[in-house]
């Protein structure tokens, strides 16, 4: 998870540090509510149609949460492939400081110097 939020944090400046990290946690939590909300439901669905089918109980929960576990599984596949598809590695011109570099604080010429380390 501190992976997940250094990753979610790294494009944030100091001005708007707050904001993307108040937007990072709200949709971390909206995700994984609407996820355990969406995953129980197929769950009890799949278990009451087995039971109304005249299944016994433990191999419709069992089948219930096999289809959970497994929508999940293909969730968690298709996430990675996304990550993989999106997230590129920095360009050399960035890993060597041609990117964003930090502000000059003002009257202090040698903090730019003290940044560059």
């Amino acid at each position: 998870m501190p992976a997940l939020t250094t990753l979610g944090m790294s494009g944030a400046g100091e001005d708007d540090a707050g904001l993307v990290s108040g937007l990072f946690n709200t949709t971390q939590q909206t995700g994984a509510a609407v996820g355990v909300a969406v995953l129980s439901t197929l769950a009890a669905s799949r278990t009451e149609g087995l039971l109304g089918d005249g299944e016994a109980r433990a191999a419709a929960l069992t089948e219930g949460y096999r289809l959970t576990f497994t929508v999940g599984m293909g969730l968690v596949v298709a996430a990675i492939a996304l990550a993989l598809l999106v997230l590129r590695a920095p360009r050399a011109d960035e890993r060597a400081g041609g990117g964003r570099s930090a502000p000059e604080a003002p009257g202090v010429p040698e903090a730019r110097a003290a940044t560059a380390l």
